[in-house]
């Protein structure tokens, strides 16, 4: 499954209640489904990997796609996949997936981006031991990316 799919399952219920949805947002949320997920079950939510960047753990596949909203903040529109230019997202039911997806969508809502990015750029945490690899053995590495095990050591969020 791809991240797209996940990003647009938050739309989803995002458009549904009347939340608006700042890209930086969508992020965080992406990223605590994938860490509830992989304590869970074990496996990736998807296979597109996070990057440490400035703003915080990031799928760059999806960060490109949103690109078109750093400036105004709030994603109005649901990401299309690429080949078929239609809108995919997890259908609704008691799969363990939908279920992480909508526990992280009820518990996150209505924070905002901010209060996420306390959690997500926690010392220690995955992302902050991301940020401090990236200088180490003498070349920077602008995003590095994060390890999914240290997104699994993570304190609960």
């Amino acid at each position: 499954m791809r991240a797209e799919v996940i990003a647009n399952t938050f739309l989803r219920y995002a458009f549904r209640e009347g939340i608006v949805m700042p890209h930086r947002k969508l992020h965080k949320l992406l990223y605590f489904a994938y860490k509830d997920y992989l304590r869970r079950s074990g496996g990736a939510l998807f296979a597109d990997p996070f990057y440490a960047l400035e703003c915080g753990p990031v799928v760059m596949r999806v960060y490109e796609k949103l690109a078109q909203y750093k400036r105004d903040g709030f994603v109005t529109r649901f990401i299309e996949d690429e080949e078929t230019g239609m809108v995919q997202v997890v259908r609704e039911g008691g799969n363990e997936r939908s279920l992480a997806i909508l526990e992280v969508w009820e518990r996150f809502k209505n924070h905002s981006a901010d209060e996420l990015s306390e959690i997500t750029h926690l010392e220690g945490g995955a992302w902050h031991k991301a940020r401090l690899r990236r200088g180490r053995g003498g070349l920077e590495v602008v995003n590095p990316s994060i390890d999914p095990d240290d997104i699994r050591a993570e304190s609960a969020s």
